[in-house]
């Protein structure tokens, strides 16, 4: 689903902190700010439980469709807002998800807080607790152009004590387990809409909880109003969202809920019309085609728009900023261009990966220019390329058992990588003969598969890469190796430890460890190998857990295998040497 850009509230008396080019995480970000500061976080997913400290702080994502956060600890409140008694705390322009077993964001003992422009969506009771998404006590809070799908508990949002002031306006509910309520001895709820809740839509313990309740589409619900009857202007209609499945809330060109809401002008929408019911009152929408707004590759992206106006388009005029003031479009200005086109291919300044940008648009549809429309984007920045591990410097590897090996890359961006690797016979790198793709990083290091089919006694040259799922890196510097019947691996010659050498070795080879004293569990991992000390008077071999088997041998069908010359000592509460469903 393609969101407009959230528009935010800007508080510029305070200082401004970025997260993370000012301050790593969002927490140092709030710690660092005093009341009235803003901390302005870049696109990304942050896995955080946040805390306000009392301080009347403006936060602020990059837009919903850009910065993600997620609790690091599901069973605790994803974000506490609690005795902030300077007015201006703000919550703005995040997705939010996968909130747990207490509320996801806690108002309480606070004045004058918004939270407005985010997205609440997947955050799920768990254990059966009576939890909301927001939950608000003793405090003054408006609750605007949000939207809410797919959470569980008994509310997206819910009044309690102390919240009569709060309100309730222009946001979107649709297939939560329940929309709102309140059992505060107030609170306002107007234009919104709530839609397909397994059990009530709005709810209160009685009708005199909400101080008005009006000019709502409630529709489809277990039960649409629980507890209290509808507001005098509700409706009770298929609000017909542009593509539910998709969830995309926009109203469609035939929705009920278009100049629906209160016809008092301080509600209006931003284009001076009345207002339209729920969270999305614009009828526009910008795409980078099937570029992800977040990870964007294209350096010259095309740019389409689908925007409702008076009649078919005229002309249209495009900008690409660094910000959202648009006291200059830093990047490209179009000017107004007649034309019916609803795409144009981006033909300003460089983009830079790693950087956020902002666009907007507007068209003329014969009389006149209307709104404009607003969406952000960021650069994908590709991941650095990985580091071949082992086997390098023309390293003996047996024909039998060949994996290759590489330390893992980084990723500006923390997407997930996954790896590529290639085996050529040839120094050019012009004749393959393995190749492998999509291998997920594992931890700190990477491991191919089992190479199979490699030519005894032959030198082979490999190399590998990284993908972020959008772009490749560059591929690491060339490797090779030479491979080799069955034979010996020497410990710590070609392998560093034990275990690497029966990593390496294939049934028949045998594994030499020199003299020392090597502190590992060991596993034969169901090979045939003989593995050899230097002599039970040279050569220890201690459990690095004495709770489990220091040596394993388990389901080797091949026969031959060996274990001699090693003096085995400090096995703890378990079998010091295990050997089970082996020839």
């Amino acid at each position: 689903m393609q969101f407009i850009l959230d528009f935010f509230l800007y508080n510029t008396d305070g200082a401004t902190i970025q997260v993370p080019a000012d301050q790593p995480t969002i927490q140092a970000g709030i710690d660092a700010a005093s009341n009235g500061d803003t901390v302005l976080v870049a696109p990304g997913v942050f896995v955080e439980n946040i805390n306000y400290n009392s301080t009347a702080v403006v936060l602020l994502g990059s837009g919903s469709a850009l910065t993600t956060l997620s609790p690091a600890t599901a069973s605790n409140t994803t974000i506490m807002l609690s005795d902030v008694v300077v007015p201006g705390a703000q919550f703005s322009g995040f997705t939010v998800t996968g909130g747990g077993a207490n509320h996801t964001f806690v108002i309480n003992q606070s004045s004058t807080v918004t939270i407005s422009e985010n997205i609440f969506h997947d955050n799920i009771s768990i254990g059966g607790n009576n939890i909301e998404v927001i939950s608000i006590s003793g405090s003054d809070v408006l609750v605007t152009r949000n939207l809410f799908y797919g959470n569980g508990g008994i509310g997206c949002i819910g009044l309690r004590g102390g919240a009569e002031n709060s309100q309730i306006i222009n946001n979107t509910f649709d297939d939560n387990e329940r929309g709102f309520f309140s059992i505060a001895a107030g609170g306002v709820a107007i234009n919104n809409i709530v839609t397909n809740s397994l059990n009530g839509g709005v709810n209160a313990l009685s009708p005199s909880n909400f101080s008005r309740l009006d000019y709502n589409d409630v529709w489809n619900n277990g039960v649409n109003y629980n507890g209290l009857s509808a507001g005098p202007n509700d409706i009770s209609v298929d609000p017909l969202y542009s593509d539910e499945a998709a969830r995309d809330y926009r109203l469609g060109l035939a929705s009920p809920a278009i100049d629906a809401g209160d016809p008092n002008s301080i509600y209006n929408d931003p284009d001076g019309s009345r207002n339209d019911m729920g969270a999305f009152s614009t009828q526009g929408v910008i795409t980078l085609g099937s570029e992800a707004l977040a990870n964007v590759v294209s350096a010259t992206p095309t740019i389409f728009w689908s925007v409702i106006s008076a009649g078919p388009q005229v002309r249209y005029e495009l900008e690409v900023g660094t910000d959202i003031d648009w006291t200059v479009a830093e990047m490209w200005a179009t000017g107004q261009v007649a034309s019916p086109d609803t795409f144009v291919v981006y033909a300003g300044s460089p983009l830079i990966d790693g950087m956020s940008y902002f666009l907007r648009v507007r068209v003329d549809g014969g009389g006149g220019f209307g709104e404009w429309f607003e969406q952000g984007f960021r650069m994908n920045s590709a991941p650095g390329a990985p580091t071949p591990a082992r086997p390098v410097l023309d390293q003996d590897i047996s024909v039998n058992n060949v994996q290759l090996t590489v330390t893992n890359s980084s990723d500006s961006e923390n997407d997930p990588l996954a790896y590529d690797f290639e085996v050529y016979s040839d120094a050019g790198l012009s004749v393959l003969v393995f190749s492998e793709s999509g291998i997920s990083e594992q931890s700190d290091s990477t491991v191919s598969s089992v190479i199979s089919g490699l030519i005894v006694d032959t030198r082979h040259f490999w190399r590998a890469r990284a993908t972020d799922g959008f772009e490749n890196s560059p591929w690491s510097t060339v490797e090779s190796f030479i491979t080799r019947g069955a034979g010996v691996i020497l410990v710590p010659g070609d392998q560093p430890t034990i275990q690497a050498g029966i990593a390496a070795a294939g049934n028949g080879d045998t594994v030499l460890v020199a003299p020392g004293t090597y502190v590992e569990n060991i596993s034969y991992n169901g090979k045939s190998i003989v593995l050899l000390g230097s002599g039970a008077n040279l050569t220890s071999l201690r459990p690095a857990d004495p709770n489990v088997s220091t040596i394993t041998l388990s389901n080797a069908i091949a026969s031959g295998a060996e274990f001699k010359l090693f003096t085995v000592s400090g096995g703890g509460n378990i079998n010091t040497f295990l050997i089970q469903n082996t020839t």
